[in-house]
């Protein structure tokens, strides 16, 4: 898997630790954190110490269970259905047409999105195909099948799709990673950005992708397993539609059927999420990163995960884990103390002597279900002498 559009394709199968003794603090927020004791669970640096704002429960004294993928709820009887089409019918109104670099219509009782070849030097090509009618609140299902080019691709549903510029992608990859990005203004901001999200070996295969998009939360399922659910900013209607992005030369194709768009049952909108997930050395007095990167110079002592939160209502505490070169680093249960459901915040991770290089990946949760995360890379030290 290669990473796309220079996003990194990074694991969302976080384990989840025990509290590990480590060489370095955590802060959450604003808030001054105090020390707690932890047990030890694998190899522990000198003057190792974990800081929590608050102690962990008793539980976490042996490593809770994973989380695990979450079933697709069955949508209530009788959630209207404001869109049907199994593209037998090719007066239907989806756009029909192509040139040298991509084509979209209908073909053999389904609906094609192919993109041929690459433009010379281009990183990627996306085709996307929208159906002309607005919609706020949707749950869009699908079926989709790649035909053949390059696995290295991209495929799934757009909702709140303005231009091509503004617009909520929730995808798939023929190798098995997802992505929910939002378009605005031309700007590619991951909502949740590239993640193995599940384990099958890139064959032509029909799969079931559903897009939930309602309010700020989205929420993306794969064969009725929940692979993504994030919170962002974008527009409050627009149209819906399909999409596929190719990152090789070969191109790639994918065939759609069976497009239902349905009115969300009430219960689509439960549950904390988050988004804009940044890391930076620094924040604003609003937890805005300041200068954010995803490469960090050697001797890097303190990195903010900042991220936008929303529906934490009943939420009292989180889980944030920090993993090294895929190998869990650091993690902690956090105390919730922020004073509003929706906001922006951060937490903060911290060595007194350097964060130790590699490739770091931050990882949320309440309870065991996970909320987002990102990754960056912090330098070697450049040799001396």
């Amino acid at each position: 898997m290669q990473a796309k559009q220079g996003s990194p394709a990074i694991s969302l199968a976080v384990a989840m630790m025990a509290l590990a003794t480590l060489a370095c603090s955590l802060s959450f927020g604003r808030a001054t954190p105090t020390p707690t004791a932890a047990p030890t669970l694998f190899p522990t640096p000198t003057r190792a110490r974990v800081i929590l704002p608050t102690p962990p429960p008793a539980t976490l004294e042996s490593s809770p269970p994973s989380p695990q993928p979450s079933p697709s709820p069955p949508l209530e009887m009788g959630s209207e259905v404001l869109l049907q089409d199994d593209f037998s019918d090719p007066t239907s109104g989806w756009p029909d047409d192509g040139d040298e670099i991509s084509r979209r219509g209908y073909e053999d009782g389904g609906y094609i999105i192919e993109i041929l070849e690459l433009p010379e030097d281009a990183e990627g090509w996306v085709q996307v195909s929208s159906y002309e009618a607005t919609f706020d609140d949707v749950v869009v299902e699908v079926d989709a099948r790649w035909l053949g080019g390059s696995a290295d691709n991209a495929f799934g549903i757009v909702c709140r799709y303005q231009d091509i510029d503004n617009f909520v992608r929730l995808v798939i990859s023929s190798d098995g990673y997802s992505l929910v990005e939002q378009q605005k203004a031309g700007e590619s901001i991951p909502l949740a950005d590239w993640a193995e999200a599940v384990d099958w070996d890139p064959v032509p295969t029909q799969h079931h992708l559903r897009a939930d998009c309602v309010g700020n939360r989205f929420r993306l399922y794969v064969d009725d397993t929940l692979v993504a659910d994030v919170a962002g900013d974008g527009p409050s209607e627009g149209e819906v539609g399909l999409i596929v992005s190719a990152y090789q030369p070969e191109g790639t194709r994918i065939r759609f059927d069976n497009l239902v768009v349905r009115r969300p049952p009430t219960e689509a909108t439960a549950g904390p999420a988050i988004a804009n997930v940044a890391f930076s050395r620094d924040v604003t007095s609003d937890s805005q990163p300041i200068e954010p990167a995803t490469t960090f110079p050697a001797g890097t002592t303190g990195i903010y995960a900042s991220f936008d939160y929303s529906g934490f209502e009943e939420v009292r505490e989180v889980y944030s884990v920090w993993l090294l070169d895929g190998e869990p680093e650091v993690s902690g249960v956090v105390g919730w103390n922020e004073p509003t459901p929706a906001g922006r915040t951060y937490i903060y991770l911290q060595y007194e002597d350097g964060i130790p290089s590699g490739q770091w990946e931050w990882a949320l949760y309440v309870d065991d279900a996970y909320l987002g995360g990102g990754t960056f890379r912090v330098l070697e030290p450049l040799p001396t002498g």
